[in-house]
């Protein structure tokens, strides 16, 4: 650890707060744990501790960190509160000293590795001494999955893939580990990384909601919608997933409308509530409860529904350019007012959407071949090629 303890000095010269001098130590008084007890129920007002009251919560992280059963909750307390109070450095000799010894409670290497990658002097660099303190139990995994969380969520994909290529043999057997290699790597964009990691996902991530919606979201991603239907729909059938991921019944309905089938469509779509989606999810949605109510109506009277059903999808949209979506919504996009068209004989409406979202390699060719079309080859290369990413909704 020592190589961790000078990355971590260093890091502490770009922090304010105020050191516990060598007197105020020796002053420390007792009752370090009725003291938290006390900041926490009810005097929050101050932020700021008296260098008693900062020695006193610092003898009570020491305590805490040396007792293998302590419980995490009470360490994140003290440990936020003293960063607040500006004892940061302080802090953090404390879990480094921790770290050192025998016995040490496992939540210290999560708090250690927050501190570590939250630091200026960090230089994105993989750190080494990580690798070490693995070696030494529990303490290290935790440091372990708490670097692949905060690097997937900056999509650091190379060192997500580092760390997972290191550590992959236990990660796969550890209760909360397998499931967060595999959201770190969806998060970095690592979705062939994802796929390959949960290869056997019928027989090793059954119980695994987590792995399962991270498989589901890394094949929609590569563009293979029906595969990921199929993960979705073995997800669903686990208790749980509904309420977890409700977002796995959006994706099962789509693809069960562009398939003509309206009722498993709107079995799934119904149990759907958006609460809190991001703007591509919402659009999915839309799009969806569009294809069904044009199935749902009389065909008769479906041409007049997909006019109605077309203008919300046109208003959620603002009109703007749909090419200048990401790529799964260009595509879901054209799918679905394609099947609108298709399902209320307004065909003419399905090839201009599929020239709105400029997402199809078969339009592509169609303008190839066709010569008085081919004007028209360098407006769609451009929208075609134009922010050409996959964005998921997890």
């Amino acid at each position: 650890m020592d190589k961790a303890e000078q990355s971590l000095a260093s890091a502490e010269s770009h922090q304010e707060g105020a050191s516990v001098s060598p007197t105020e130590r020796e002053e420390r008084p007792a009752g370090g744990r009725e003291f938290l007890q006390r900041r926490q129920g009810g005097d929050t007002g101050q932020i700021g501790l008296a260098p008693k009251e900062a020695a006193a919560a610092l003898d009570e992280l020491r305590r805490l960190c040396a007792s293998p059963t302590a419980e995490a909750q009470a360490l994140d307390g003290l440990v936020g509160l003293l960063r607040e109070a500006g004892y940061r450095e302080e802090m953090t000799r404390v879990l480094v000293e921790a770290l050192s010894r025998p016995e040490v409670n496992p939540h210290v290497g999560a708090l250690w590795m927050h501190r570590f990658v939250t630091s200026h002097s960090w230089n994105r660099s993989y750190p080494k001494a990580m690798d070490d303190l693995c070696q030494r139990g529990e303490a290290g995994r935790q440091a372990v999955i708490t670097f692949l969380e905060h690097t997937g969520r900056k999509g650091r994909s190379k060192l997500v893939r580092q760390a997972v290529r290191k550590h992959g043999e236990w990660l796969r057997e550890h209760p909360q580990g397998r499931s967060v290699a595999a959201r770190a790597l969806l998060d970095a964009g690592c979705y062939g990384k994802v796929l390959h990691w949960t290869r056997n996902w019928r027989r090793t991530l059954e119980p695994d909601l987590q792995g399962l919606h991270c498989r589901a979201s890394a094949l929609r991603a590569r563009g293979k919608c029906r595969q990921a239907r199929e993960v979705a729909q073995f997800a669903l059938s686990r208790p749980g997933a509904s309420e977890q991921f409700p977002v796995l019944n959006l994706w099962c309905a789509v693809e069960e409308a562009l398939a003509g089938d309206t009722e498993a469509a709107w079995s799934h779509f119904k149990r759907i509530k958006p609460a809190g989606w991001d703007e591509d999810a919402l659009s999915l949605y839309y799009l969806t409860r569009g294809v069904i109510r044009v199935q749902q109506a009389e065909r008769a009277s479906r041409k007049e529904a997909f006019r109605s059903a077309s203008r919300r999808i046109e208003d959620w949209f603002h009109g703007g350019r749909i090419y200048r979506r990401g790529f799964l919504v260009r595509r879901y996009y054209r799918r679905c007012l394609w099947r609108m068209a298709m399902d209320s004989g307004r065909w003419t409406r399905g090839f201009w959407a599929a020239w709105r979202s400029a997402d199809a390699w078969l339009v592509l060719a169609a303008l190839l071949v066709i010569p008085p079309l081919q004007l028209l080859m360098p407006t769609y290369l451009f929208r075609f090629f134009r922010r050409r990413h996959a964005r998921s909704a997890r």
